[in-house]
């Protein structure tokens, strides 16, 4: 979906300081009335012309995405998701409210959060089994370097830096026994546990030998007291954003800040947790980026990009220069608003990782203005940066061998698993089907949710897998209380056009793509020179007009291939086939925005609405 990217990178912007509030269950609240609402998001040109399925339970969304090899059940804050459809994808959406009780309200949303969070625990135990065989990969002497998380933030290079070295102190002054003895004692339980690799294998066998080699790492940090690696830190200044200069407050918040990581830092070293090694290196990277930024009194923090992020190549930064623009300079005010939020008396960790997502993003957005390549992530980021670290392979008479091969079983199982459930098919498994399934089944039938509901609907039913479609089975069989339509952002701009005198003028200025005040073409929507979403009766001559602009467009694109990589082929080939539901009195073009225009999206905050009531 081509908003998504825009979404993505804004990723914990617009929302990012924004909670969402939870119900809380009051004495007799499975007595109060509350409403679940089905969304449906009309075409859109791309991967959007099929339309939209989507949940809305109180300010949460569920629906599912086609992302990689798992169909994904996405749950987010319903501002994210109408941005998103409504406003960068240019989508009206159409909301069917379905009165319930409480009771039947709370059991769709548990249901559909334990779905969600199943599939994220499951997608972890895929990434968690990708890992060990990884280690035992190299363990066997079939490759080289096991990725440590989070240790790529320090450089072994850099030992000796004085920040470090007063960290080692506040931290050996806060335990009972010296750092040293303890990398003593690690370096024998990893050996121990790879040992056992071989002796007793388990699948819980390489995720010891993974924690207790982090932990080494994070003590080996300590004792030599390695600095930040070269590309560790995130500095706005040089990539062109000026931020302001730290205040006093901020700096005694920073000072607070670091005071709270020395003190945990022992704390941490003493307790059970297994993952602490991960989260010792993270502390310490932190308060190394802490002291940076108080020595040259400006906002430095940790790159929150993992290791392989989706890059968004230059070429693409280029045609975009002007979305990235003002996505910088939303994420600078943004950042600057939250700095004087969260750098107050002694911030939060939660706070502190809100700030290092949010200038890591400003950050991308600021070179790609440059034209630069850029890094994408839709979720919420972590300093976690990894580093290959060397460790010998086993005796060839104890290699794990035993111990990779049930690896590789797990995860084949995993992933087997995933694509059982998870599986995308365009007509028994796409974003209609899963959702009215996942509806069915958090009442445990079609007849309970009948009882519960008032209406019940089997997936795919009567072509329900078609999401227009699936909209109109939901308004015909449950008892729909109220139907209103979200008009998309061009149709927001043009209300208030047309509450101006001059209508039929601003018809005509605003029907032709090139003369529009409110749009501004893009590459992705294809070559076409009318508006048709609002031109029923003159559809089909727009779009023969269109079909020729987009044939004739892609004919010249054929010719400048060579030199443009054929970008004006593949706008024209775009805008030739969909200019041809239009021919048929159909529409699925609509235009779509980018970041230039965000100040209008975010203050649309009433967008207008056309309700039918009594259904």
């Amino acid at each position: 979906m081509r908003g998504s990217t825009v979404v993505a990178l804004c990723g914990g912007w617009l929302l990012a300081g924004a909670a969402v509030a939870e119900s809380i269950p009051a004495v007799g609240s499975a007595l109060r009335e509350e409403s679940i609402r089905f969304v449906h998001v009309e075409g859109n040109v791309g991967g959007a012309s099929g339309g939209h399925s989507a949940l809305r339970l109180d300010e949460i969304v569920f629906h599912y995405q086609h992302d990689g090899d798992v169909f994904r059940l996405v749950r987010e804050p319903w501002t994210t998701f109408q941005l998103e459809y409504g406003g960068f994808q240019n989508r009206p959406l159409h909301v069917a409210r379905v009165p319930v009780e409480a009771r039947a309200f709370d059991r769709v949303q548990d249901h559909l959060t334990s779905l969600h969070l199943t599939q994220v625990r499951r997608l972890r135990e895929r990434h968690s089994a990708q890992r060990d065989r990884k280690l035992l990969e190299v363990l066997s002497g079939r490759a080289t370097g096991v990725p440590v998380t989070a240790a790529g933030l320090l450089d072994p290079a850099r030992a000796g830096d004085p920040h470090a070295e007063e960290l080692r102190t506040r931290v050996e002054a806060g335990l009972e026994g010296a750092l040293k003895a303890r990398l003593v004692r690690t370096e024998q339980e990893l050996r121990e546990a790879t040992h056992a690799l071989w002796l007793s294998p388990s699948a819980s066998g390489p995720r010891r030998v993974r924690d207790a080699l982090a932990l080494r790492e994070a003590l080996q940090a300590l004792v030599h007291g390695f600095g930040l690696a070269d590309d560790a830190l995130v500095d706005a200044k040089q990539v062109g954003v000026e931020l302001s200069a730290l205040t006093v407050a901020e700096r005694l918040a920073l000072a607070n800040f670091a005071e709270r990581l020395a003190e945990r830092a022992p704390r941490l070293l003493e307790s059970p947790r297994p993952d602490r090694g991960v989260a010792l290196l993270r502390l310490q990277a932190r308060w190394l980026a802490v002291q940076r930024s108080l020595a040259v009194g400006r906002w430095v923090a940790l790159d929150p990009y993992a290791d392989r992020p989706t890059v968004i190549p230059a070429a693409e930064s280029r045609l975009r220069k002007h979305e990235f623009a003002a996505l910088a300079e939303q994420g600078r005010m943004l950042l600057e608003e939250q700095r004087r939020r969260i750098l107050i008396g002694v911030p939060e960790a939660a706070g502190f990782s809100l700030l290092e997502d949010l200038l890591g993003r400003t950050a991308e957005a600021a070179r790609g203005a440059r034209g630069e390549a850029i890094r994408d992530a839709r979720e919420r980021l972590l300093p976690s940066r990894s580093r290959q670290i060397e460790i010998s392979p086993t005796p060839a008479d104890r290699r794990p061998d035993q111990a990779l091969a049930m690896t590789q079983e797990h995860e084949r199982a995993i992933s087997d698993d995933l694509q059982q459930r998870y599986g995308y098919d365009l007509l028994t498994r796409n974003c209609s089907t899963e959702l009215q399934r996942a509806l069915v089944g958090a009442f445990g039938g079609p007849e309970a949710e009948s009882d519960s509901l008032g209406g019940t609907l089997a997936p795919s039913q009567g072509l329900g897998f078609i999401p227009w479609r699936y909209f109109r089975q939901v308004v015909a069989h449950y008892p729909v209380a109220e139907l209103e339509r979200l008009p998309s952002h061009r149709e927001r701009l043009l209300e208030g056009l047309y509450a101006r005198p001059g209508r039929w003028q601003t018809y005509l200025r605003e029907a032709g793509v090139l003369t529009s005040s409110v749009y501004t073409p893009r590459d992705q929507d294809g070559s076409f020179l009318f508006f048709t979403n609002d031109a029923r009766w003159l559809r089909p001559i727009y779009g023969a007009v269109n079909l020729l602009a987009g044939l004739g467009d892609a004919s010249l694109g054929a010719l400048a291939a060579p030199f443009d990589r054929g970008r004006r082929l593949l706008r024209g080939t775009r805008g030739a086939l969909f200019s041809l539901p239009e021919l048929a009195f159909g529409n699925v073009r609509k235009g779509s925005y980018d970041l230039s225009t965000l100040p209008s999206l975010v203050e649309g905050n009433n967008p207008a609405r056309e309700r039918n009531r009594g259904f």
